[in-house]
């Protein structure tokens, strides 16, 4: 199955914000492409904009990521990359209604953004559970790109519950409300 993410679509639900870093955009295309790996689908993350007046596209991280081109829309990209693929064989991931109905006219399935990031979650939550415990301490001041590649790689593993998100966890306080009658808000 192809992946194809609305890239800051998505980001910028997570974030709740209008800007998003380079440090979060390559955070979000690493995680993506781990969870693609993981589950043997194919990830393509499509971005608004771009240094190139044209479209352009690169390999990161076992994801293809797409910038639309200097001033131009994600919205068109995707839908120019879609209409090239089979239906029965992508997903579009975005909160954009638009989208997501032009997506289902073509016989495309779409998931919106809360759904789509709390299957990141548990994603990261099961591959924190199955990790070691280990920790990684750099005891020297030596250069080593791999390894420091490799620390910032770690640094950046975000292992959240998924009661730390807000929407999940009022769900969560409605159905223990409703099965016992009253719940402890922290």
């Amino acid at each position: 199955m192809i992946i194809v993410i609305d890239g800051y679509n998505i980001l910028k639900y997570n974030a709740g914000q209008l800007y998003v870093s380079e440090e979060q955009r390559r955070h979000f295309v690493r995680r993506c492409a781990r969870y693609g790996h993981f589950k043997n689908n194919s990830i393509v993350i499509v971005f608004d904009g771009g240094d190139s007046q044209w479209q352009s596209s690169y390999k990161d991280h076992d994801a293809l990521v797409i910038y639309a081109g200097h001033g131009k829309s994600a919205d068109d990209a995707i839908k120019r990359y879609m209409s090239k693929q089979r239906a029965d064989n992508l997903l579009l991931i975005s909160s954009d209604n638009e989208l997501a109905y032009w997506a289902s006219e073509r016989h495309i399935a779409s998931m919106g953004a809360p759904d789509f990031l709390q299957i990141l979650s548990t994603y990261s939550i099961k591959q924190a559970d199955h990790s070691t415990s280990a920790s990684i301490i750099k005891t020297t001041q030596d250069s080593s790109p791999e390894l420091d590649a490799l620390m910032q790689e770690a640094a950046l593993m975000n292992v959240s519950k998924p009661e730390d998100n807000p929407t999940i966890r009022d769900k969560m306080l409605t159905n223990c409300q409703n099965l016992s009658g009253s719940c402890i808000k922290n």
